[in-house]
């Protein structure tokens, strides 16, 4: 939703809870200052804070369809009346009949999604010490490391670091390239809080690509034999997928905690157009590597010795990706058709035509995106 959108339907919301809202402050707290819209996971979670227990799950069609009217309906499943399609026989619509699934709340998505494999009595980041969890994790290191023509500006200048000087300097003077990538820690993100809110986004994306259709997209980090690292499966249907994003150990924690924060975007070290402080090739939004070299080139070193280096592997909703396979790029367009067209992601390609070494998946909205693994690692140089 964008505001005026939030403003109609945050109206309605008010009047069934019984209550009053200040439009302006309302998509504050929504979260709409920090993305620019809102989406479905916010509206719900803004209007459950309001005592309105929105259903926010998803029918599936064979399931029977109860009737939810306010009051003491004993139909059990929508039964349509003849030459009237959207009224049940027990005199409610159709949008008041839903599946046991679809009338969760917030509350119960909480309660219901945590996942069987996490930990039991432990939150936040829990060590991973599992011999053979880890050796997937040194394999998916190496798998996706690109050992050749490997070196883009991100990585910057030996002399100057990226973004510190002109284009001469920087390219008679490239930063080396590890050689490869040794693990140190993994951690799993258990926060049950950001699953719930990315479990809403998942199901709201199978959906629609169950209906609309969704071509699958291959990455490498994402590739079969990683498909049920740490027992975890993805849904390679809806183009779920498992990136890399490299930064700084305190942004890593911080990301783990609270999720991406969007009004950050554009602050890392990525290239941007127009010198530093101008925009990110695909405009303001989350950006992910299908490679650990490429993410390599935002992480800060940390340790006593400053030998360390942190990445976040984390699961991602593609969807249906819009693919960028040019140079001109208007971010402005994409985020458009991602946030009110038919696309969920944007996946740049710079590999297909440019010859360039590296793809990145960009999305738009933090609900997408589970900060799973944290990874901590040294360079093979």
């Amino acid at each position: 939703l964008v505001q005026g959108e939030f403003f109609e339907a945050a109206r309605e919301v008010a009047l069934r809870a019984g209550t009053t809202v200040e439009s302006y402050k309302a998509w504050a707290d929504a979260g709409g200052h920090e993305q620019g819209h809102i989406g479905f996971v916010q509206f719900a979670i803004w209007s459950s804070r309001l005592g309105l227990k929105l259903p926010v799950g998803l029918d599936a069609e064979a399931a029977p369809q109860p009737c939810r009217a306010i009051g003491t309906c004993s139909c059990t499943n929508f039964r349509p009346v003849q030459g009237e399609p959207g009224v049940c026989t027990c005199g409610h619509g159709a949008r008041a009949h839903r599946t046991d699934v679809a009338h969760r709340t917030v509350q119960d998505m909480l309660l219901a999604s945590r996942p069987s494999h996490w930990k039991t009595g432990l939150t936040g980041l829990v060590p991973i010490d599992d011999a053979d969890i880890l050796s997937q994790f040194q394999f998916l290191l190496d798998a996706t490391h690109l050992e050749s023509d490997n070196w883009t500006r991100d990585r910057g200048c030996a002399l100057h670091g990226p973004n510190n000087c002109p284009a001469p300097c920087l390219y008679a003077n490239k930063a080396p390239v590890p050689k490869g990538y040794r693990l140190v820690n993994v951690w799993r993100n258990q926060n049950l809080a950001l699953w719930a809110r990315y479990g809403l986004m998942r199901g709201t994306i199978l959906h629609e690509c169950s209906r609309r259709g969704c071509t699958p997209c291959s990455v490498e980090s994402s590739a079969p034999i990683f498909g049920g690292l740490d027992t975890a499966a993805l849904m390679p249907a809806a183009n779920e997928w498992r990136l890399f994003h490299g930064t700084s150990e305190a942004n890593c924690r911080a990301i783990c905690s609270t999720n991406f924060n969007l009004t950050l975007t554009g602050t890392g070290g990525s290239w941007k157009t127009g010198g530093p402080g101008g925009t990110a090739l695909y405009g303001p939004g989350i950006y992910l590597s299908e490679r650990i070299t490429k993410a390599d080139e935002y992480s800060g070193r940390s340790g006593i010795f400053q030998e360390l280096h942190y990445a976040l592997l984390c699961r991602v909703m593609g969807g249906r990706p819009t693919v960028c396979l040019e140079n001109e790029i208007d971010p402005d367009i994409l985020r458009m058709q991602v946030l009110s067209g038919p696309f969920h992601s944007v996946l740049g390609d710079r590999v297909t035509k440019l010859r360039k070494p590296f793809r990145e998946v960009v999305v738009y909205d933090k609900d997408q995106v589970y900060p799973e693994f944290l990874i901590a690692y040294s360079r093979i140089m």
